[in-house]
């Protein structure tokens, strides 16, 4: 081997060195980017099975899909919270109406002591 000259083995690992510890560019929000994916042959004849019949491609399909799940995952967080709100709105309410309750019965008695004092 020629001095200066490096081995084609040491170029090679050098690039494959590079590569592996290149740290991925920053993607902004709204960027289109591939994605390799696996999935059963099953799922991906019924996701093609849809498309067509949506007339939309594959990847239209699944893009749709996703987004739908994740649309569901935030309403579902919201009908939990909706669903928290109205026990504690339903608990407060029984409160007040104990209060009022009270108050009222404190008031009459107030109303028959004033009565007999009278």
């Amino acid at each position: 081997m020629a001095r200066g000259r490096p081995h084609k083995n040491d170029i090679v690992r050098k690039a494959a060195e590079k590569r592996r510890f290149t740290p991925p560019r920053e993607r902004l929000p709204g960027e289109v980017v591939q994605v390799n994916l696996r999935m059963p042959e099953t799922l991906r004849r019924a996701l093609t099975k849809e498309a067509m019949a949506s007339k939309r491609s594959l990847n239209a399909e699944m893009l749709l899909r996703l987004e739908r799940s994740f649309e569901r995952d935030a309403a579902d967080d919201t009908l939990e919270e909706a669903k928290a709100i109205q026990a504690k709105t339903a608990a407060m309410q029984a409160a007040i109406d104990q209060l009022i309750q009270e108050a009222g019965d404190s008031w009459l008695e107030l109303q028959e002591e004033i009565k007999r004092g009278k």
